[in-house]
C-alpha cells in the first residue's frame, strides 16, 4: 500500500501552525507506518529534496505554484496514487496493524473512503482517505478543470477566509464508504475520540490530528511509543 502526504516549505499563504512541519515530520510518519506495515511505500509531494529525509521516502514535486490548502488536492494525482493509496496528513500516527485497513481500499470501482467529520457529522472530512487509481483520476481531472476556472478563489470553497480542500471534496467528491462504518474504531480523531477517553482505544489503527494540539504538544504514553 502507498501512503501519501504533502509537505511544503514555510510560506505566508497557509495558517501559521502549518509552518511547523519539516522533513522530520515525514520521517516520523514513515517510521510510524512501517512499524506496523514494513512493506508500506511512503510517498510525498514536496518542495524538499529526497536527501532532506532520513527515511526511504519516494518524493515528487508539486505541479502548481501555490502553497496553501489547494496543494493538498495534489495528493489525488493518479500517477502518484497508482493502483491504490491512503492519503494522510503529516500529523497522522499509526498505532496498529494496517492490513485490514489496506484491504478495504478496493482496486476496482469507485473507491473513496473518508471519515465522518468528528465535529460536523454527517459531513465528511479528509483526515485519512483511501482511494484507488480510477477514482483519483476522476477527482484529479475534475479538480484541474475547476481550478482552471478559478475554484481556488471561489467563495464556495472557503473556510475561515481561505480555500479549503475539505469543503471542495465534500461538494465534488463524495465518499464511497466511511471509515466509521467499514472500520469502526480504527481511524480516529485525536481531539474527539482519543483525548476524551484518556487512553488509546484498543482498536485504533490511524490517529489523525486536526488543528491544535499537535503531537509534540501532548505527553501521552502511547504517543511516545508510536511517534518517534
Amino acid at each position: 500500500m502507498r501512503y501519501i502526504f504533502a509537505l511544503w516549505k514555510p510560506n505566508g499563504e497557509s495558517p501559521g501552525w502549518s509552518n511547523e512541519y519539516s522533513p522530520e515530520w515525514g520521517d516520523r510518519l514513515a517510521r510510524s507506518i512501517r512499524r506496523h506495515n514494513p512493506d508500506a511505500e511512503i510517498v510525498t509531494i514536496t518542495d524538499y529534496d529526497k536527501e532532506d529525509f532520513g527515511e526511504d521516502i519516494e518524493c515528487h514535486e508539486f505541479l502548481y505554484g501555490s502553497r496553501d490548502w489547494s496543494s493538498m488536492m495534489e495528493l489525488y494525482r493518479p500517477e502518484i496514487v497508482k493502483d491504490r493509496a491512503i492519503l494522510v496528513g503529516l500529523d497522522t500516527i499509526c498505532t496498529g496493524d494496517l492490513e485490514d485497513i489496506d484491504d478495504l481500499v478496493l482496486h476496482d470501482g469507485y473507491c473513496h473512503i473518508m471519515p465522518l467529520d468528528p465535529y460536523f457529522s454527517p459531513k465528511t472530512c479528509n483526515g485519512v482517505v483511501g482511494v484507488n487509481f480510477g477514482t483519483s483520476q476522476e477527482i484529479w481531472f475534475n479538480w484541474t478543470a475547476k481550478a482552471a476556472r478559478g475554484a481556488r478563489d471561489s467563495e464556495e470553497y472557503r473556510m475561515f477566509g481561505r480555500f479549503s480542500e475539505m469543503v471542495y471534496l465534500r461538494k465534488n467528491a463524495k465518499a464511497s464508504d466511511l471509515w466509521d462504518e467499514v472500520a469502526p474504531g480504527q481511524v480516529l480523531s485525536y481531539k474527539v475520540h482519543v483525548r476524551p477517553a484518556r487512553h488509546l482505544p484498543e482498536r485504533a489503527k490511524l490517529v489523525y490530528f486536526h488543528g491544535t494540539p499537535k503531537p509534540q504538544q501532548i505527553k501521552d504514553d502511547w504517543l511516545e511509543e508510536h511517534w518517534a
